[in-house]
This record gives structure tokens, sequence and C-alpha cells, in this order.
């Protein structure tokens, strides 16, 4: 890539009471090989040493790269969080998103910068990745594949991890802010991208994904408990959804059957979702959920069907 068509591209690492593991998180964006890029830390008002070890580091930081640093006076939630970043902090045509207890390689920016030009119809740009645990010891579950490949998808969502997306920037301003109680973004995200163009996924594992108690995932006492969380967390998202689909139909009335076709196809993810989050985490209540899935109207009928595909594959 010639160095006149490079385009400026943000890493947008987010934080929030991570301060075990933010320091990893913080070097590897530091380390990344692409330029021009700029690196946007920014934290939401933690309680614990994650805002100090992100200062203490951008102060001690010489390299090539452009380092913004914010810390939120009041805690915004993912969502807000999310949207000031995209909307306030950065500038780059391509915004990668980052975790602060997960980990990049060094050649991420410059994967998606790649993808990005041999890709002009992309508006969202994924990898695969590695899993590991709170000790960064690799896990048996990884979500990549070992040919390292690149796949293209269009007018379909793909099954995408949010750790490892990089959006195009119109695919926030295009809409603007998402809700304040919205915390799956990456299922907003991925919506508006599939309106204004296509996926692009790229197999090598580029992030190192951590799992450990303190992931939002793992902040829950029972299955039960983790159902009615989701279920208000999938909500929150359905609903910005369907705000979402309303603005692009005001701006393109014509496209006005894609977009019915769209309401049905985000309507019935919702309800999918739901099930298998009751499915996955609630063993008791399987077969309650099961018979009450074959015996409902048309949308559980749709969500049982795609249930066995999704669990069973």
């Amino acid at each position: 890539m010639d160095a006149e068509e490079k385009p400026l591209l943000t890493y947008c690492l987010v934080t929030y009471n991570q301060e075990k593991y933010v320091r990893e998180s913080v070097l590897s964006a530091f380390a990344q090989t692409y330029s021009p890029l700029e690196i946007v830390l920014s934290d939401d008002c933690s309680t614990d040493r994650t805002f100090e070890i992100m200062r203490e580091l951008a102060a001690g930081y010489r390299g090539p790269h452009r380092i913004i640093l914010n810390r939120n006076e009041r805690n915004l939630g993912l969502g807000m969080h999310a949207s000031k970043v995209w909307g306030e902090l950065s500038s780059g045509r391509w915004l990668i998103g980052a975790a602060g207890d997960d980990i990049s390689l060094p050649e991420r920016a410059e994967a998606v910068a790649r993808a990005a030009q041999q890709y002009p119809e992309a508006a969202c740009i994924w990898s695969g990745c590695d899993f590991i645990d709170g000790e960064g010891a690799v896990l048996p579950r990884s979500a990549s594949a070992e040919h390292g490949g690149i796949y293209t998808y269009r007018n379909t969502i793909p099954a995408i991890l949010g750790a490892t997306v990089a959006y195009r920037r119109d695919v926030y301003s295009e809409f603007g802010p998402l809700g304040g109680e919205v915390r799956n973004e990456d299922i907003v995200m991925s919506l508006r991208s599939l309106l204004l163009g296509e996926f692009v996924r790229i197999d090598a594992p580029l992030v190192k994904y951590r799992k450990h108690d303190s992931n939002l995932s793992g902040k829950f006492t029972d299955g039960r408990d983790k159902i009615e969380r989701m279920r208000f967390r999938l909500g929150y998202a359905h609903l910005q959804q369907l705000a979402d689909l309303q603005k692009y139909l005001e701006k393109h009335p014509e496209q006005y059957r894609r977009i019915a076709r769209l309401r049905r196809r985000v309507s019935d993810n919702y309800i999918v979702s739901q099930f298998c989050s009751a499915f996955r985490f609630c063993p008791s209540c399987r077969l309650h959920l099961v018979i009450e899935a074959l015996t409902s109207p048309r949308y559980w009928r749709i969500a049982a069907a795609r249930i066995w595909k999704r669990l069973w594959r």
C-alpha cells in the first residue's frame, strides 16, 4: 500500500475496571505496525487504577502514533461510551475496536487497512481470534481458521465476535449515537453495516480474546439471573435496531421492501437469541422451552427451527 493511499485509522481502546489486564492491552495498541494511526485510550470512570495505568503508559510513549487520552467524568455505560469514542474522540476512516482486557497482534491494523483497500464496499471487517484465560494461556476453543483466507458476506449478518471488529466511519455517523442502555453494540453495528455495505472476514487470528470472571458475560449469579439480564440487553439492542431501520427508511424510501424484510429478520433474531440464552444457561428450563416453542405461534416455530441449527451444527 503506497504511503499516499494510506487512510488514517483509529484504534479505539475502551476500558472499565481492568487494571489487571490494561497494561498488556495498551502496549499491544502501541505496537501496531500500521501508520498513520491514532490511538484513543478511553476509560469509563473506573474505580480502580485502570486510567492511571493508561495515563502513565501514554506519558511514556515515544512512537509514531497519535495518542488521545480520555476519562469520562461519570460512568456512561458501554453504548454511550462507544458513541463518545466514535463520534467525538476519533477521526479515522476506520474504527478498530478493542477492550481493556484483550490483546491485538501488531499486524491487526495493517490487516484491516489492506482488507479495506481490497474490498472498497466493506463496512465491517473482523478477524479470527484466540481465546485466552486470565493468565494469558490459550484456551482450546478458538475462533480462527488454519488457512487464513479472506471472505466476504453481503445481504446477511454473519456471526461476529465484537472484540475483533473494525467499522467504517459512516457505519456510526450515518445513524448517530447508540441508546444509553445498549450494551450489545456489535448487534446494532452489524445491522448498520448490512445496510451500508458488506462484511469482510479475515480468518487469521489477530486478537487474543480474554475469558475470565470479570467479563461482561461472567457477572451473573446463576442461570436464571443471566437469562433475565441478557433479555434486557437484547431488548435494548433490538429497539435500537428498529430505530436505525426507520432512520434509514426515511433517507431511502425507495428501499421500503428491503427494510420490511429486515424488520421481520431482526425480530426473528431477537426471539431466537432470547431462546438460545435460556436454553444454554438454564438447563432446568429446556424441556419447558422446547414444548413452548413447538406449540407457539409463528416466531417461536421459526426460533425452534433455527435453534437446532445454531446449537447442534
